[in-house]
């Protein structure tokens, strides 16, 4: 049975029932939005402490992801915290800066603090607390509050004043709590489905990561004669292969076959202009973007870092966060010179096919593994030029390479697009969620037959 509608009003809601209402998110709360503390907490040791929630903990559930700690504050602390950010059963957490609109609801008010990222709601006996999670996790809603209300397309967090003011639709509050349940049921079907993707997803980067790995350290025979490469976790190797340091694979020919990018001080920031010569940074590298950038030197700065120049057929290398993944720079790259976070170096391709070479840096552990291995650390903060040189990695007859090459191309292009394949799914199903949560909160959607 239709329903009578009329206009909201306001533009993010459009129509909602005719016997709903309208208000501004402060007249449903017991109190003013507050949020966590903005003091630097004194770290303490976990098993000594109280959580200390920061946006990450905050996930796609209704309650506080509590195995996702990072920091832990004192008892004492914790105490004199509460008298600020006082948390209660039954509270909505909006996360309003870092990562806008996420959210939970307090389940044990007496398990953790949260930090000052984080807003604390206190609905009233007008607003049902999960209704009120929903409409703050629809993203008209926080889109409406950054763009309109904050009049700020750009900022980079919400005002605890600015979210009072969000107009909200207001069902009875018995229709608030059938929608609650309505999107609860339809959410973790949804949510369940998604998850099932992304299990996928994982397999395959698996699989792939596996197949790469086998390819590059066994061959394609399954048959060939082996022998003991003499590097413990590469094991066993085929018996017309060697191991060799890729730093007997640079190519010399030209000298200067590895080139740290700049200091710090011989590029600072004050240096880049809006255009220009390029500087071939870690984004450059990640994305294999030779086509556009968003940094740049004069050409004077660039001349007098000729030194740092990048030429075709460079390999380029990230030295910094996402460590040890490479570029080829192609034949009509701009011209353009290093930043300070990236290695340049040149291979001998009769030695090994940088294609090759690429398949092992990007798409297997096979370098990261030995540089974790040389530090004793599966936390590296930095990769350094001594550490590359040293990286062992199995010579390969070229005729073989190329066909380990042709292989891979192949077999990686069918499970990326099953991967891109499920990609797509779990896309439409986020969006159909949205919508769902959209259409249920407004009131488009007629949720009373739909719970029992």
């Amino acid at each position: 049975m239709s329903r009578e509608m009329k206009d909201s009003g306001v533009e993010w809601i459009g129509e909602i029932p005719k016997n709903w209402d309208v208000m501004k998110l402060l007249f449903v709360l017991r109190s003013p939005i507050t949020d966590g503390p903005h003091e630097t907490p004194n770290l303490v040791e976990s098993q000594e402490g109280i959580p200390f929630i920061s946006v990450d903990s905050l996930n796609n559930t209704k309650q506080v992801d509590l195995s996702i700690v990072k920091k832990y504050i004192s008892v004492k602390d914790y105490k004199e915290y509460r008298k600020k950010a006082f948390l209660e059963k039954g509270d909505v957490l909006f996360t309003k800066a870092a990562t806008i609109g996420k959210t939970a609801i307090v389940d044990n008010p007496t398990e953790y603090m949260v930090w000052s990222p984080i807003a604390i709601l206190k609905p009233s006996k007008k607003c049902f607390n999960e209704y009120l999670y929903y409409i703050l996790n629809c993203k008209e809603a926080i889109k409406y509050t950054r763009d309109i209300i904050g009049h700020e397309t750009t900022q980079v967090n919400v005002g605890m004043r600015d979210l009072e003011k969000l107009k909200i639709p207001i069902a009875p509050f018995d229709e608030q709590k059938r929608i609650a349940i309505f999107l609860d049921s339809k959410c973790g079907a949804i949510d369940q489905a998604i998850q099932k993707q992304k299990d996928i997803v994982d397999k395959l980067m698996e699989y792939k990561q596996s197949t790469i790995t086998q390819a590059i350290t066994k061959g394609l025979n399954p048959n060939s004669e082996m022998k003991d490469s003499g590097v413990e976790w590469i094991g066993e190797i085929p018996q017309n292969w060697s191991i060799m340091r890729l730093k007997y694979a640079y190519d010399n020919s030209n000298g200067n076959a590895v080139k740290v990018g700049p200091f710090g001080s011989q590029l600072k920031s004050s240096s880049y202009v809006s255009s220009g010569e390029w500087v071939y940074n870690q984004r450059t590298v990640l994305d294999e973007n030779f086509e556009t950038n968003d940094t740049f030197v004069s050409k004077e700065k660039a001349n007098s870092l000729s030194g740092f120049k990048v030429y075709p057929n460079d390999v380029l290398i990230t030295t910094r966060g996402t460590l040890g993944h490479i570029a080829i720079v192609p034949n009509n790259a701009p011209s353009g010179i290093l930043h300070p976070c990236i290695i340049r170096f040149r291979i001998d391709s009769n030695v090994i096919n940088p294609r090759l070479l690429k398949y092992m840096f990007n798409n297997s552990d096979f370098f990261i593994k030995q540089i974790e291995l040389t530090n004793n650390s599966t936390t590296i903060d930095a990769l350094y030029s001594y550490n590359l040189c040293n990286l062992v990695f199995p010579v390969i007859p070229l005729s073989e390479q190329k066909n380990i090459i042709d292989f891979l191309d192949l077999k990686c292009l069918e499970i990326d697009e099953s991967i891109e394949r499920s990609n797509k799914i779990i896309q439409k199903l986020e969006e159909y969620k949205k919508s769902l949560i959209y259409n249920a909160i407004t009131g488009k959607i007629d949720c009373r037959g739909e719970v029992k």
